[in-house]
């Protein structure tokens, strides 16, 4: 069953994309080339869009192998941060945890999340849980001058 892509607003920013997706293992794929188009379109530099597409992989992929129920991504976007939410029917919070197998694949997810995101989170809700994620893309603007006096 393929995603709706739901288009809230301009792309732009303060601009909102929002998708709803089955639990199956195709939607990771299809969450991830949803956010490299809004990310282009929003002119996101690309090493920062690689990270906020890693960090929708993992969100969409925990959320289809651990709660199994459909999803929904949310995307949005304010002047230097783009902020990630993935929404479904499991009750269960997400926890970070180390992989059980450091040589093994997978088990990595929310560690990625925590190494990308300025900030993460998980909250319950009436139906199940959201948990997301910020990540920066634009560096703070740096302040005055300083100036020296001389000695």
């Amino acid at each position: 069953m393929p995603g709706q892509l739901t288009c809230l607003g301009a792309v732009a920013p303060g601009g909102t994309i929002a998708a709803r997706l089955a639990a199956v293992p195709e939607s990771v794929g299809e969450a991830r080339g949803l956010t490299a188009a809004a990310c282009a379109r929003w002119r996101i530099p690309i090493k920062v869009s690689g990270r906020i597409q890693v960090v929708v992989s993992e969100l969409v992929s925990n959320s289809v192998q651990h709660a199994r129920t459909p999803l929904e991504l949310v995307l949005r976007r304010t002047s230097s941060y783009v902020h990630v939410t993935v929404s479904d029917g499991d009750k269960r919070p997400a926890r970070l945890r180390e992989p059980r197998d450091p040589l093994q694949p997978g088990g990595r997810g929310l560690v990625l999340v925590e190494a990308f995101a300025a900030a993460w989170g998980c909250h319950p809700h009436a139906g199940g849980k959201s948990t997301w994620a910020t990540i920066r893309y634009r560096a703070r603007r740096p302040g005055p001058p300083v100036r020296l006096s001389p000695r």
